[in-house]
């Protein structure tokens, strides 16, 4: 069966603590994705800040996509207007690169770990592909 909210299902995956009213659903996301543990306060404050923006984000697109018209009107733009325009995203560009330039560098040490720890993965696949 297709699930019917995968939106707000990544929200709950990503969120439990701000999302998630259902205690056990909350504690059995916290131990399937383990990026929540040990976060500081501070990271707290802002994973609470995220959910709330993420979610007023979905709640818009979904007032907007049920009624356009009324939504334009409601917050004042022309119905015409490019999605980009009616939802711009919550920081400037440059510093939406620069967090993701710094994610992307967290991946890549994380990949050279785990390369230096097992091997590399393309010679691995290559080994197993002439076996």
């Amino acid at each position: 069966m297709a699930n019917e909210h995968p939106v707000m299902d990544m929200l709950h995956m990503y969120f439990p603590d701000f999302i998630t009213e259902d205690e056990d659903r909350r504690e059995r996301t916290k131990r399937t994705y383990p990026f929540h543990h040990g976060l500081s306060e501070e990271e707290h404050t802002q994973d609470r800040e995220a959910a709330i923006q993420s979610l007023q984000f979905v709640q818009n697109v979904a007032l907007w996509r049920r009624d356009p018209e009324a939504y334009c009107t409601a917050v004042d733009k022309n119905q015409e207007s490019s999605f980009a325009n009616l939802f711009p995203p919550p920081l400037p560009e440059e510093k939406l690169r620069t967090l993701l330039g710094h994610y992307l560098q967290q991946i890549e040490r994380m990949q050279q770990v785990l390369d230096d720890i097992f091997g590399d993965a393309t010679s691995v696949a290559d080994d197993i592909k002439q076996e």
